[in-house]
């Protein structure tokens, strides 16, 4: 077995797994993995099997301290690539290879445990050629793929889509892999809007055209305040479980996030998923009634804001404040009778006080009257939690609301992408009409940070904030090299997002709907299929040999002058009688006879090419 082909297969499996844990797991394989290469390089002396042995313990006691078992996916994931590592070090016998061989087929299943995006299957792909080639050369891969092709199509079409059949459970953290808890501190979305992870993308039905400063995303309501920290009532009420829409506007394919938050267009009147129930919350947001813990596609239907709302105890709630804030309120309600002046006269404060939007508000900002006298800098949430507790201090029921706002949108697969850096919290007050009514503060602050989305946003100078400047910025992005790698970058993730969208959408439901509506062509499929695999795993057909080709048609070229060789002569032999009666062929036959016995005897290659061959059988009349 080919040792470097084995450690190329084996490094591409730990590293493509190793992505997808804790960054101090995939250093210490990466660490193990140089160690590996060394020993192969210079031959150094391998480590002892006791200290291999110690270390499988030491790691194996890490993870356990730190996630309290082995069985969750992020746990088993990293004590399989460690051993995998470690495994690789001790690596001495043909037994040990073909265990490592074995344990790199593990590793691409885990890998397909976490992602099933172009990126995962490229590098499971390349893993799979690698440990695939490593046995040696008289494996062929064509004839492999081709015999294997058949019964692949037939498991894929026909095997039941178990949904996460041994209750594996990756993101074990609080915040899951979108950042937001359930509630809201100060920071608690800034975490995370440095990141440029997928959180979900959206492909909206039918031709209607929106920009980033129209995608509000719903997730959660906050109600109960407590100053800048906003958190979920302790019993939240469940209003009612959605079943079919007669119709749906736009189409969400949720990341995984270890939580149970549905992100809806706002305003959603409703949502249908393929296999997980959910329900509908007071403050018009969804959850599902399990945690997410693998992608999820639901339709959604866009609603209008005409249903009369009522304010309840905890939507007027507040905090112990300062005196100063006491007095900074009423300010806002002297001279104005309606609730919407007043959300006016807060928003404008923001703007004549300079407040301003910042990426390090620092501790000068950690309490309401810090930051509204003293450090006057922040995040969305600063903005979002201060105008909702200042409006409910001026006697109008408000609440906030997290999310998703901006995203980026794709023009080759038509579809918007979301990524943590479009986390967003936002305002909203009940009017006197009964309405509920969306405010961003953010707006009075940060205008770009709405225009652009998230992900252009953190790249904007901290000096544009606040300047008006999204345009300015949007022209930067006009030169030629910026636009073709956009490009490119769209077309890999419009690839990406079809593929991930098909596997998902072909579930167990999927299935039956094909098999209902197609059967007789299904059930045909199937056969052809099995038939198929069936005929190349028990036909064989003996093929000849290049030498043996050449030998039939030296055979047939001599019998067409009555010249036939015993069936106890050998083709020297032969050649040699055929020569006495043909001297004009003793060169061309000599050729031909060294081929032969270098394809039927040596390992070399002919010195002839295969057109050269067939030229010389030609002109021998």
């Amino acid at each position: 077995m080919n040792s470097w082909r084995l450690l190329i297969g084996l490094g591409i499996g730990i590293f493509m797994v190793g992505l997808e844990v804790e960054s101090w797991v995939l250093s210490v394989c990466l660490f193990f993995l140089a160690w590996k290469s060394s020993i192969e390089l210079w031959h150094m002396q391998k480590p002892p099997r006791w200290f291999i042995n110690a270390l499988v313990m030491v790691f194996l006691s890490i993870l356990w301290f730190r996630y309290k078992t082995i069985f969750g996916q992020d746990a088993s994931s990293s004590f399989l690539i460690i051993l995998t590592s470690l495994k690789l070090l001790e690596e001495r016998t043909l037994r040990d290879q073909k265990f490592l061989f074995l344990l790199g087929f593990v590793l691409i299943s885990a890998l397909f445990l976490f992602s099933i995006e172009a990126p995962s299957l490229v590098g499971g792909i390349a893993c799979f050629f690698f440990l695939w080639s490593a046995q040696g050369r008289e494996i062929k891969y064509s004839s492999v793929f081709l015999k294997s092709l058949p019964l692949a199509l037939f498991l894929f079409l026909f095997f039941p889509r178990v949904q996460n059949p041994f209750g594996l459970q990756g993101l074990t953290s609080t915040q899951g892999s979108t950042g937001f808890s359930d509630d809201l501190n100060p920071g608690s979305i800034s975490r995370i809007q440095n990141s440029k992870e997928v959180a979900f993308r959206v492909q909206f039905i039918g031709d209607k055209k929106y920009r980033p400063h129209d995608q509000y995303w719903r997730g959660q309501v906050l109600t109960l305040s407590d100053g800048l920290r906003w958190m979920k009532p302790t019993v939240p009420t469940i209003e009612r479980v959605f079943e079919r829409l007669p119709r749906a506007d736009y189409e969400v394919a949720l990341e995984p996030q270890g939580k149970r938050w549905l992100f809806v267009w706002e305003p959603t009147s409703g949502i249908q998923t393929a296999r997980t129930p959910f329900v509908l919350k007071r403050g018009q947001y969804y959850e599902s009634v399990a945690p997410i813990y693998e992608r999820l596609t639901y339709q959604g239907r866009i609603g209008d804001d005409s249903g009369i709302a009522k304010a309840e105890k905890s939507d007027l709630q507040v905090p112990q404040v300062s005196v100063r804030i006491q007095e900074l309120v009423k300010e806002f309600i002297a001279g104005s009778p309606h609730r919407e002046a007043i959300s006016e006269k807060i928003l404008a404060y923001f703007k004549d006080q300079k407040f301003t939007y910042t990426k390090s508000p620092g501790t000068a900002s950690s309490s309401l009257d810090a930051f509204l006298f003293e450090g006057k800098k922040g995040y969305c949430e600063h903005y979002a939690a201060t105008f909702a507790t200042l409006l409910r201090l001026a006697g109008v029921p408000a609440r906030v609301v997290t999310g998703y706002q901006g995203g980026e949108y794709n023009t080759y697969g038509r579809f918007w992408k979301f990524s943590q850096s479009d986390a967003h919290a936002w305002t909203e007050y009940l009017n006197e009409e009964g309405k509920w009514v969306r405010v961003d503060p953010t707006s009075a602050v940060a205008p770009e940070r709405l225009e652009l989305g998230g992900v252009m946003f953190e790249d904007l100078p901290e000096e544009w904030i606040g300047q008006n400047k999204a345009q300015d910025y949007l022209k930067t992005r006009e030169a030629w090299w910026i636009q073709a790698r956009e490009t490119v970058l769209q077309s890999i993730e419009s690839l990406n997002y079809e593929l991930v969208l098909f596997l998902i959408d072909f579930n167990l439901e999927k299935q039956k709907e094909i098999f209902a509506e197609y059967r007789f062509w299904v059930l045909g499929a199937g056969v052809l299929l099995i038939g198929l695999f069936l005929f190349q795993s028990f036909y064989r057909r003996d093929r000849r040999t290049y030498a043996e080709w050449l030998l039939d048609e030296l055979e047939k070229k001599a019998a067409r002058t009555n010249l036939y060789r015993e069936s106890s002569e050998t083709l020297r032999q032969f050649v040699n009688r055929w020569e006495q009666s043909r001297p004009d062929l003793h060169e061309n036959l000599e050729k031909l006879l060294a081929v032969y016995e270098t394809s039927q005897y040596a390992t070399g290659t002919p010195k002839l090419s295969a057109k050269d061959v067939r030229q010389i059988l030609k002109g021998l009349k």
